[in-house]
């Protein structure tokens, strides 16, 4: 996919979170939120190969590590640790809401307990503006 259908499909899950939110689909919008973050950062990664090319031949193995769900992997696919260090450093409101994103996982959709509170948590840690998760993202992809 290329980066600006990256970046559409994560807005467009955030959306769509929001809406499962509103009629109480709380399972789905913690899914699909969280999901959200996953594009976002996969539109990330574009971005990075397509300034350092060289890295697909530097590192056995990058683009396989792309196939994946885990947003700690993911970030570090996008080259993004030490701003995301300390980014959680010098700003503790997005250093919460990383926390809170970062208990996110594929798995999730699976998960039939998720309760109102973790949904509208997940929600406002990537929502927030201007400390959330999406912005910190949107202001790299």
């Amino acid at each position: 996919m290329k980066r600006n259908e990256w970046q559409q499909l994560a807005t467009d899950r955030l959306q769509d979170a929001e809406i499962l939110l509103d009629n109480g689909r709380w399972q789905a919008a913690y899914y699909l939120a969280g999901y959200a973050v996953e594009c976002a950062l996969k539109s990330c990664i574009v971005r990075y190969v397509q300034a350092n090319a060289e890295v697909i031949f530097k590192e056995p193995g990058y683009q396989n590590k792309c196939w994946t769900h885990n947003l700690d992997v993911l970030i570090e696919r996008t080259g993004f640790e030490g701003d995301l260090k300390d980014e959680i450093a010098n700003n503790a409101d997005f250093g919460g809401y990383w926390g809170v994103v970062s208990e996110w996982t594929e798995s999730s959709r699976y998960n039939s307990q998720i309760t109102e509170t973790e949904a509208k948590d997940l929600y406002a840690a990537i929502g927030h503006d201007p400390d959330g998760v999406m912005r910190w993202l949107q202001n790299r992809w």
